[in-house]
């Protein structure tokens, strides 16, 4: 998996849902890297388009970094159940080298 394109944007706490514009137009990436090189704090979710990818494809990452992220993100997504611990589990099992 390659990195495209890198898109800073300014998120908010107060805020549910973060809408960038200059995303607008481009053709469907195969999946989203949020936090791409750890350059964020937050706790992040990703949409099932990039979950399905990840299912196949998170062990293509080549920044070892970035790789570690995804795997903390889909950690904090199940704990606090925005995505059910077997699925997880399976895109480890799925991207174990």
């Amino acid at each position: 998996m390659q990195v495209i394109k890198s898109v800073d944007h300014m998120t908010s706490d107060s805020l549910d849902l973060t809408s960038v514009d200059e995303l607008i137009g481009m053709e469907k990436p195969h999946a989203f890297l949020i936090n791409y090189q750890a350059q964020g704090y937050a706790k992040f979710i990703v949409d099932d388009h990039t979950l399905n990818a990840f299912e196949t494809s998170l062990f293509k990452i080549k920044d070892s970094l970035s790789r570690l992220q995804n795997y903390f993100m889909l950690y904090h997504m199940v704990k606090f159940n925005n995505i059910p611990g077997s699925r997880a589990m399976q895109i480890i099992i799925n991207n174990i080298a």
